[in-house]
């Protein structure tokens, strides 16, 4: 290639190859410089082993979401149990928070570093009115409400007893070893709102 001519790249052109040259437009003045790249689908991906943030990472940590091992817990971050989390409404207002995964809670897998809590099983309530439940990560509920890392969802039962199947709840993956906090609110004062919950963990 002389200086003058027209410059061209390699552009991809059919199922993992390279093979087309299109003309950029350019005056060649310097070595042509271009990098043959496999298609994305032929590459092997290290999911959540590999680089934060990459597509293949996104893929595998959706994917573990969807396609994990769930483990559940009562009481104060307890596994193995049948002792739900029990907590207050205030008088048609916020109750307390109540701690529900504790600093020793997660991993609850060995080798995990993330966990995002998944569902909750309503077990009872006291009321038959709307309760509408927070639940925060951090070092207190009241840190996670003024971070704004916390989520919420609203429940309602017929019978003060479950009505359905688990709920599924969204939130953000948290560093394993993140406190997890609750409360809720009902128009009735005593209004307690007792439940499980279930988590996925993440190796990456």
């Amino acid at each position: 290639m002389a200086a003058g001519d027209i410059r061209y790249v390699r552009a991809p052109w059919g199922p993992g190859q390279v093979i087309e040259y299109v003309d950029t437009g350019e005056v060649y003045n310097s070595a042509p410089i271009y990098k043959v790249v496999a298609a994305v689908d032929e590459v092997e991906s290290l999911g959540l082993e590999g680089v934060h943030d990459s597509v293949g990472y996104r893929i595998a940590e959706i994917e573990r979401h969807f396609h994990s091992y769930e483990r559940w817990f009562g009481l104060t971050g307890v596994q193995n149990t049948l002792a739900p989390f029990v907590m207050d409404s205030g008088n048609n207002t916020w109750g307390a928070w109540i701690p529900v995964l504790v600093a020793g809670s997660t991993p609850a897998i060995a080798g995990s570093v993330y966990y995002d809590p998944h569902r909750v099983m309503v077990v009872a309530t006291e009321r038959t009115t709307v309760y509408r439940i927070q639940m925060g990560f951090g070092a207190s509920g009241a840190a996670a409400l003024a971070a704004g890392t916390y989520t919420s969802f609203t429940y309602i039962s017929a019978s003060n007893q479950i009505d359905s199947g688990p709920i599924d709840i969204h939130a953000r993956r948290q560093p394993v070893g993140t406190p997890c906090w609750a409360r809720c609110w009902n128009a009735s004062d005593t209004g307690t709102f007792s439940f499980l919950v279930g988590i996925h963990e993440y190796e990456g």
